[in-house]
């Protein structure tokens, strides 16, 4: 993105999903030297602080980029596997997201289907108006736990 300029142009860029640090808030940003400098300024009077081992694991994702294929490829076939026993258990569709690393799904009344996949499989999603009132009918299911679990969510479904 900024190589296109960076005049009025901010990057955000965080490594928690990236490099399997769902949880670890760490990032950065580059762009427009106002607006980094602005930032830079609300940071210090605002006192955000990321803990040392958190900047820690961060250094050590961003020193090497071999883990990010792989972690891509593991929310892909996630991601993939997940539609399958949506499409098996409820006969719904959920499209891919275009990047990302959650299914965004048309339910009806996402309340209703929260409560029953919390019931049904012990799966938590977020019911869609946590995200907007034109959400209001879907829930997104994030796929940030480890294949097993996911695994054993899937067993639970088809064997209802």
């Amino acid at each position: 993105m900024l190589q296109s300029g960076l005049d009025g142009v901010l990057a955000v860029h965080s490594v928690s999903k990236r490099s399997n640090l769902a949880g670890v808030r760490v990032g950065f940003y580059a762009g427009d030297a106002e607006l980094v400098s602005y930032l830079s300024e609300l940071r210090k009077h605002a006192g955000f602080m990321v803990p040392g081992p958190a900047q820690a694991a961060a250094a050590a994702a961003l020193s090497n980029d071999g883990h990010v294929d792989a972690q891509a490829e593991r929310y892909r076939h996630r991601l993939e596997s997940f539609r399958g026993v949506l499409r098996e258990a409820y006969d719904l569709d959920a499209p891919m997201p275009g990047g990302g690393l959650y299914l965004w799904v048309e339910v009806g009344d996402a309340w209703a289907f929260a409560e029953r996949m919390a019931v049904e499989a012990g799966c938590l999603v977020s019911p869609g108006d946590f995200y907007g009132p034109a959400a209001a009918h879907h829930v997104r299911i994030a796929m940030v736990q480890p294949d097993e679990k996911l695994a054993l969510v899937a067993e639970r479904l088809r064997s209802r």
